[in-house]
């Protein structure tokens, strides 16, 4: 038998993967090149579709097979088209990790389960260590640790400050507010910092909400010794080629992140918050020690500056954590209710969560804006995608939306909410996010709002009205506009007055006349 009669049996024998039909109806917005020449495009049509269908099993399976990564990683999946070209590309379903250990076992767990067979063929399973447009997902809470003169006493110990940040243009409003944490605990002293973004009113009582991960002493800090590198651990797998080459030079991949990943703002955030975090260090250890002593510095005189101007910044000090919801601590939507203060007024022009203050972003892009506890007003584009999402140390997935803001954020924007720039609605709050590319991942407003509806079965409370005192630019808007309707309804009412008065005198005239000269 001939050798080409031979591969021509072969092939026949050989079991070829299904095609998905008509890739270029499921592109979507384009993120980003893996392993210097498959572009990577978020699944949109018939693929996005099929995997809504599936992604309810997917999630049930991780939390019952999987365990939760035993360090501060994330751990997240979603369906992109992947190829050279559009015409090419084929969907994959993406487990994304900093360990390559996790998200194998997940991909593993999944591809041992039949969901495939409940949509068309055609989906492959993959995993990379992060999605193109997501290099550095963190936690945005900022944090700092250093040693201290030991204390008579090793009990751990919390102090808490909560600072109202003002309006600059109306001083007297406060956006938001600052939380700063200081723990404790033998000769060491952490400081860390979260924004505090609304409240919530449950069984007449009013909570800040605050992000669950700046309390936590496990699922703060993205330690470096709490990654173990491995030395495949940037490659990545895609189930529907087989022709990946490992050794190929990412030179494409290296330039586009480049480009995506290096601003003047992003590098100066990173030079100036993430000198605990290896991955990012270009630096000599002398160098880097330099940094750690100067940010060190900054962040602890913060810290007594606004301790000692209480008169000035009128600075709330909660205690003690005893008013916290504590069943909410570490919670997989990551909030955290801290008890107000019947006399606290500054929680009055914050939005309230209720059932009319939140809403849902429609198909597209929605321009939103956030402020946040470094007294940032941020703007971006809130896109409607939904991404399932693990958070270090939780058990359970939720959905994240993503915002792609105009400025960098920074650490310690965690728990900033997001509203529509024009209507003043609730999207959700700030919970991790990638410094260079400027993407945050919020919690929706509404997933929060029926955790608590369930959790507490306070449901009368919860659909109110909502910011009874808020004094933000909507809502002077709406107030204009009925001054306006007002004063057009007492022109009318005038208008009608003169008239009236007009029909009378002419009626009274001709009978005055009359009676005096008899005519």
């Amino acid at each position: 038998m001939s050798t080409s009669r031979i591969k021509a049996t072969l092939s026949l024998l050989q079991k070829q993967k299904p095609r998905w039909p008509d890739p270029e109806l499921s592109i979507g917005k384009f993120r980003g090149i893996k392993k210097g020449k498959y572009n990577c495009w978020e699944a949109e049509g018939p693929a996005k579709e099929a995997f809504e269908e599936i992604k309810p099993q997917i999630k049930l399976l991780l939390e019952e097979l999987c365990g939760p990564v035993p360090s501060s990683s994330f751990i997240l999946f979603d369906i992109f088209m992947i190829g050279e070209t559009q015409s090419t590309a084929v969907p994959h379903i993406m487990f994304s990790c900093k360990h390559q250990k996790s998200r194998k076992t997940a991909v593993k767990v999944v591809e041992q389960s039949d969901v495939l067979q409940q949509c068309p063929p055609g989906i492959h399973f993959g995993h990379w260590d992060y999605p193109p447009h997501l290099k550095d997902l963190r936690f945005l809470s900022s944090s700092m640790s250093y040693s201290s003169p030991p204390r008579v006493t090793d009990a751990s110990r919390h102090d808490y400050d909560i600072i109202p940040i003002f309006d600059p243009y109306k001083p007297l409003t406060v956006r938001a507010m600052q939380l700063r944490l200081k723990k404790t605990s033998g000769a060491f002293a952490t400081y860390r910092t979260a924004t505090i973004g609304g409240v919530v009113e449950l069984s007449g009582k009013r909570f800040y909400m605050a992000p669950a991960h700046v309390f936590s002493d496990d699922a703060q800090d993205m330690l470096s010794d709490d990654i173990v590198p491995d030395s495949n651990d940037s490659d990545c797998e895609f189930g529907g080629f087989d022709d990946l080459d490992d050794n190929t030079a990412d030179h494409r991949e290296a330039e586009f992140m480049s480009q995506y990943s290096v601003t003047p703002e992003a590098s100066d955030v990173e030079d100036e918050w993430d000198f605990d975090d290896e991955r990012l260090s270009d630096i000599d250890s002398e160098d880097s020690s330099h940094v750690e002593n100067e940010i060190h510095s900054a962040i602890v005189s913060d810290f007594k500056r606004a301790r000692c101007l209480r008169g000035q910044a009128e600075s709330i000090t909660i205690s003690h954590p005893g008013t916290v919801r504590d069943s909410m601590i570490l919670h997989k939507l990551d909030y955290y209710l801290l008890e107000i203060d019947d006399g606290d007024k500054f929680s009055l022009d914050l939005p309230v969560l209720s059932e009319r203050s939140v809403g849902r972003p429609g198909p597209g892009g929605t321009n939103v804006t956030a402020f946040t506890g470094s007294g940032k007003l941020l703007a971006g584009v809130l896109w409607d995608r939904r991404t399932c999402i693990r958070l270090p140390h939780t058990t359970g997935y939720t959905e994240v939306l993503s915002v792609e803001f105009q400025h960098s954020l920074r650490p310690g924007d965690s728990g900033s909410v997001v509203r529509d720039a024009s209507t003043g609605m609730i999207y959700g709050h700030v919970v991790a996010g990638d410094t260079g590319s400027q993407t945050a991942l919020i919690i929706p407003a509404d997933d929060m709002l029926d955790d608590l509806m369930t959790n507490t079965g306070d449901v009368r409370t919860l659909t109110v009205d909502y910011n009874k005192g808020s004094d933000i630019q909507f809502s002077f808007t709406l107030r204009y506009r009925t001054a306006l309707l007002l004063l057009f309804v007492l022109a009318i009412m005038l208008v009608n007055m003169v008239i009236n008065l007009s029909t009378l005198l002419l009626t009274l005239v001709p009978s005055v006349f009359q009676q005096l000269y008899g005519f």
